[in-house]
């Protein structure tokens, strides 16, 4: 079980696209369908592939458009991957170190 807390706020955004705005994204754990559907990105073994996996997690747990998730900085996306891939990497189970 993950430690992780159910939700999170990535905010500071500053997004602009389509006429809308977009200040913050909210994250939560990831559903099977959603890492089934996101893992058809990673077609390559390469960065390209690995952004659009990531880009397309991120969308399916925040459901913000593709083109906004694309706007945010490397530094936010990092933040909002590292939570969502959390939940794919479950801490030791009781009694482990």
């Amino acid at each position: 079980m993950s430690d992780l807390p159910p939700s999170l706020v990535i905010d500071g955004l500053d997004i602009e696209w389509n006429g809308q705005k977009c200040d913050a994204i909210e994250l939560r754990e990831p559903k099977m369908h959603e890492m089934r559907t996101a893992y058809h990105e990673l077609k390559n073994d390469d960065a390209e592939s690995m952004a659009n996996f990531q880009i397309a997690l991120v969308c399916a747990v925040s459901g913000k458009p593709k083109q906004i998730i694309e706007r945010m900085s490397v530094s936010k996306m990092h933040e909002a991957f590292e939570y969502v891939s959390g939940f794919m990497n479950p801490g030791p189970t009781t009694g482990e170190n």
